[in-house]
């Protein structure tokens, strides 16, 4: 039997090894026995706080694969373009990027942590076809460099 007797870095009850009692929210998909942690699990910097960090140089998590809390890279000088009924997005090239993750949104200045990307391009340039027969939209576009590809994307 584990005895709760304090708290961790996040404020979950724990044991004096650090284990919480709550549902970790993996998620893997399909065919995969890797299990992955979701943005919204218990398990993140829920770990021992006085061994290592995590490479994101946060608390360790609790699980075989950390969640990446590494900001993505925003690229800033987006250029949007209306052609017809298509929006056409183009940016300078990111030094390091293998790709770029375009995201929208119906409200300006949102976040994109948690989001899924509407797409992903290896040039500087996406469009966004038939967008503007669907209202009116604002969007990010991220680098994803090198190390970073196989990063889950969280929805």
């Amino acid at each position: 039997m584990r005895i709760i007797i304090t708290v961790n870095a996040n404020g979950d009850s724990c044991d004096i090894y650090h284990n919480i009692f709550l549902a970790p929210l993996f998620y893997s998909t399909i065919g995969d026995s890797a299990f992955f942690l979701t943005a919204n699990s218990p398990s993140i910097d829920a770990g021992d706080p006085t061994i290592h960090l995590d490479p994101d140089r946060t608390i360790a998590d609790i699980g075989a694969f950390y969640f990446d809390q590494t900001p993505p890279q925003v690229i800033d000088d987006l250029t949007i373009t209306i052609e017809g009924d298509n929006v056409v997005l183009q940016w300078s090239p990111f030094t390091g990027a293998i790709s770029y993750n375009i995201y929208r949104s119906e409200t300006p200045y949102f976040e994109i942590i948690g989001l899924t990307p509407i797409g992903s391009v290896t040039q500087p340039e996406y469009t966004d076809a038939g967008a503007l027969e669907n209202g009116v939209f604002f969007y990010r576009v991220t680098a994803v460099s090198a190390g970073t590809e196989d990063k889950p994307t969280y929805a």
